[in-house]
């Protein structure tokens, strides 16, 4: 059994508002009625909403309608309905809009922000005049607005009850979509709806898909109100009365009734449904002349203002066409909840609603839509949020996956991860044990290295006095060598001692390793350089440190000479010293020699003091 679907449709008459519950199957099967309502509206209320709000909260309490959608129509008097030709535009749907706009702007007296509106457009083909013509295709589009103050109060008391606006429409469309459903009729055949309501009518044309919409302001109340003024007594008593005697008067030699009422009351029906057939003649004429359409050749009746008796007769007397009422059960089944007999006194009433219930079941012709725009955005987000859950539940299934496939893939990547740590700790430990070897290496070889060059400073001496004993000149001897760190504090040194002598009143020639002229005439010899590889403050044949804490840069000579001029001894010394390996001379201006003329002798023997900086340092 498939599952079944439910609609309840909602119709706010000017006096009374209507309610009916269908299921329907969602696969297009049939429209069944499960329940129905009707609730006279209380007059005098300053506003018809407040009216509606009480109303409908009372039927729903008390006949327990359980369906979440609802559907709405309003009464034609309260909106605005045209139906405009189109010119060729090739099904062009902006352009369509745009000129529909336009009639709108044109037809409605209200601006476009204060109004809600649709439309359907509609294509029919028109027949060749002439034999020598061709049938051709023209547009026309129904408009429909209404104020969108009235649209949300209605649909705010539904939405505030807890349920859901799917669709607003105007009752003559309504009608339209149950005429389309409920009667069997020939496909181009020009037939009239007419719904006589309360404080109006509504009138609709159909021609094939054509449906042209007219509302009347004259209906049942007008009969209501001329017999409380006949009668002088209140509208609800003319009401009651109304219903006990009234009936259409019919026109030729019939004789009146006995009852002086009876008959007062069918002639005041009589000049309101005459009013009532001028309205609807002159709505054919508008039909046929401005759009082309044919004569109706059947007038379908409906709404509670029909059901005073002899109104079939009186119409078909005037129009001269087939009168009936409009069955819309004949579309639908009727569930076994509902009460018949009180079904049956309220059936030409039902013609709006059925039009709802059909919309729910299956395609209608005219799918006109007045809801608010907020209702259909919140229609869309309730219509998408399948599709969001399902995709809520597809991104939850593809996360647990994709968790799933990480958590395999970091529980292999630990277990390569520990055996790895494994590894680079063995290799860790083997590189600490190879840099502590490196290091061993190293000091050892640093040994090795200051070994190697106290050997190589042991005979840089030798080299370096065979070096000196080449580059002197003849009439040139030293007779002290002594090796310093830095020439320029040997030099201070020299001068601070000297200072010193000459105020102590002393000689500044030094007098030790036959320093002086005295150690040329039988003085002191000098006494030979120490050894490098020696230690002076420990003896003889004491080895050296192991290591060493003086570095050697220069040496000191003071020595005695013949020339007479400094500076030819200079240069005489500069010039051999290029010669040498021992000493700097890669560039003449490198070399650095300082000659001090200590003293000159009688026998023109002189005394300097000679800095020569060596080109490998030495320490001892």
């Amino acid at each position: 059994m498939a599952v079944q679907s439910t609609i309840l449709t909602i119709d706010v008459g000017s006096d009374t508002v209507k309610m009916a519950e269908f299921s329907f199957a969602p696969e297009g099967g049939g429209l069944i009625l499960e329940k129905f309502a009707f609730e006279p509206l209380a007059q005098g209320d300053d506003e018809a909403v407040v009216a509606f709000a009480r109303v409908y909260q009372f039927m729903l309490q008390t006949n327990n309608f359980r369906s979440k959608q609802v559907r709405i129509t309003i009464s034609g008097q309260a909106a605005f309905s045209r139906l405009s030709k189109l010119p060729e535009l090739s099904g062009d749907d902006d352009m369509i809009s745009k000129i529909i706009e336009f009639e709108a702007k044109q037809t409605v007296p209200y601006t476009m922000d204060e109004i809600i509106w649709d439309y359907q457009l509609i294509k029919h083909t028109i027949p060749p005049v002439t034999e020598f013509d061709d049938p051709h295709d023209e547009y026309e589009a129904l408009f429909v607005a209404a104020k969108r103050d009235i649209i949300t109060a209605y649909t705010d008391v539904v939405l505030e009850s807890g349920l859901d606006v799917i669709s607003v429409n105007i009752a003559p469309v309504s009608m339209a979509n149950a005429y389309y459903a409920c009667v069997k009729r020939d496909p181009g055949a020009c037939e009239m709806l007419l719904n006589i309501g309360g404080q109006s009518s509504s009138l609709v044309i159909c021609e094939g898909d054509r449906i042209f919409v007219r509302s009347i302001p004259i209906a049942g109340d007008a009969i209501t109100q001329q017999i409380s003024k006949e009668f002088a007594i209140p509208f609800a008593e003319a009401e009651d009365l109304k219903g006990k005697h009234g009936f259409v008067a019919l026109g030729g030699a019939y004789e009146d009734p006995e009852s002086e009422v009876a008959a007062t009351i069918s002639k005041i029906a009589r000049n309101v449904m005459t009013r009532l057939h001028g309205e609807i003649s002159r709505s054919i004429n508008v039909w046929r002349s401005q759009h082309n359409g044919s004569k109706p050749t059947a007038l379908y009746l409906a709404g509670g203002g029909s059901l005073i008796q002899y109104v079939t007769e009186f119409f078909t007397e005037k129009l001269h066409i087939k009168v009936d009422y409009l069955n819309v059960f004949s579309a639908m089944g009727i569930g076994s909840g509902v009460d018949r007999e009180a079904l049956l006194d309220v059936a030409p009433m039902f013609a709006e609603l059925a039009g709802m219930g059909v919309r729910s079941a299956a395609e209608v012709p005219v799918d006109i839509n007045l809801v608010p725009e907020t209702i259909k955005i919140q229609a869309d987000i309730q219509s998408k949020k399948m599709y969001f859950f399902a995709s809520c539940a597809t991104l939850v299934v593809s996360l647990l996956i994709f968790y799933a496939g990480v958590s395999k893939m970091l529980e292999f990547d630990r277990s390569r991860v520990e055996r790895v740590r494994g590894k680079v700790e063995e290799a860790q430990a083997l590189f600490e044990k190879i840099k502590e070897q490196n290091r061993y290496v190293t000091s050892e070889k640093d040994k090795y290295n200051r070994y190697i060059k106290l050997i190589k400073d042991r005979t840089a001496w030798i080299e370096i006095m065979n070096d000196l004993q080449n580059i002197i000149p003849d009439t040139t001897w030293f007779v002290k060598l002594e090796g310093i760190a830095d020439i320029e504090a040997d030099r201070k040194a020299e001068q601070e001692a000297a200072q010193k002598a000459r105020q102590e009143g002393a000689p500044a020639t030094e007098n030790n390793n036959g320093g002086g002229f005295a150690g040329i005439f039988g003085g002191n010899q000098p006494a030979p350089p120490p050894d490098p590889g020696m230690n002076p403050e420990m003896g003889d044949g004491m080895a050296a440190p192991q290591n060493p804490q003086k570095e050697i840069n220069a040496l000191k000579l003071k020595g005695y000479s013949l020339l007479l001029k400094q500076e030819i001894l200079t240069d005489y010394l500069k010039a051999n010293i290029k010669k040498s390996k021992m000493f700097k001379n890669s560039d003449p201006n490198d070399v650095e020699i300082v000659v001090v003329l200590d003293e000159v002798a009688p026998n023109n023997i002189a005394a300097f003091t000679l800095y020569l900086k060596l080109n490998n340092p030495m320490r001892y």
